[in-house]
This record gives structure tokens, sequence and C-alpha cells, in this order.
């Protein structure tokens, strides 16, 4: 058996004709036609059954008609536009008009306008005297189940390599 990296070994070779195709070619030969004529034969002949006859044209297409490439046009074409000195002016009063024209937005009936934002001023924070007083605990009593230092001291982990301290 092949593994991986191992060739494969017996078997049927790539490439190899098998019976039919030997006898296929064989008839060709004794009839002296090329592939290509025996195809034809076949495309013509009105005995065959209709798949095989789609069959050889599929075949045959190849080599009678080649596939349509992509070809790439280039079209060179001048045309000359005449336009006065007045007329290209007024032209060029028109378009500067229109590029310095006032912006307007377009109104839609059905959504209400929005006034513009105003902008608001952050809301104040209070000053280092006027501190609200902690809700946890009042002032000079500890808040209830709250230690101010853990209950008993756990020393750092090694650093290293695991468990092997």
């Amino acid at each position: 058996m092949a593994g991986k990296g191992n060739p494969k070994t017996g078997g049927r070779k790539k490439g190899t004709v098998n019976r039919r195709t030997r006898y296929l070619s064989s008839v060709a030969a004794k009839a002296g036609l090329t592939p290509a004529e025996y195809l034809f034969g076949v495309l013509r002949d009105a005995a065959a059954s209709v798949e095989r006859r789609d069959w050889a044209a599929a075949t045959l297409a190849p080599y009678v008609h080649p596939r349509l490439a992509s070809v790439e046009q280039k079209v060179a074409a001048t045309t000359e536009v005449r336009i006065s000195r007045a007329q290209l002016a007024e032209q060029a009063r028109r378009e500067i008009a229109e590029s310095f024209r006032e912006w307007q937005a377009p109104v839609i009936e059905h959504q209400p306008v929005d006034p513009p934002a105003v902008s608001q001023r952050p809301p104040e924070l209070p000053e280092e005297g006027n501190k609200p007083p902690r809700e946890y605990a009042l002032p000079g009593e500890p808040a209830p189940e709250v230690s101010r230092l853990p209950t008993h001291y756990r020393r750092p982990r090694p650093i290293g390599g695991g468990w092997s301290g």
C-alpha cells in the first residue's frame, strides 16, 4: 500500500488506452479515417442515437470551432466642437454662478425639521469640600461586613516553571 511519501506501485498506468479505445481506433484506422473524420461520420449518421450524435458534436467542437478570445479594441475618434468666444464666456458664467450658488437642503414634507442644536455646557462637578458622603459607610463608623485588611496574608507565587517552586 502506498503511504505518505511512497510512490504508487502497480495498477493501471496513467494514459493507457482501454479495450474500447483500442477497438475504436483500430476500426477508424481500417477505414482510413482520422479521429475527427470518424466523429464527423458519427455526427452525420442518421441511424445513430441522439445522445451519441450529441457526444460526437461536443467532442468535435473544440477542433472545428475555436473558442472566442476577448480582444481589446482601441478606437481613436476625434471630434471638433466649434464654440464662439461669446458662447464660451456665457457657458463659463453659468458654471461659475452654479458653483457659487448657496446650497439648500431638500425639504421633506413628512419629517419635521429639527431646530439647530444648541451647545450645552457639561454638568459642573462638585468641588472638593462639597463631595457627597459615601453611601456604604457612615462617617466615623466602619461599614458592616467590610474589612479594611485581608483576613490572612498569602505570599505571592514564585516566578518560574510552575509547581516546582
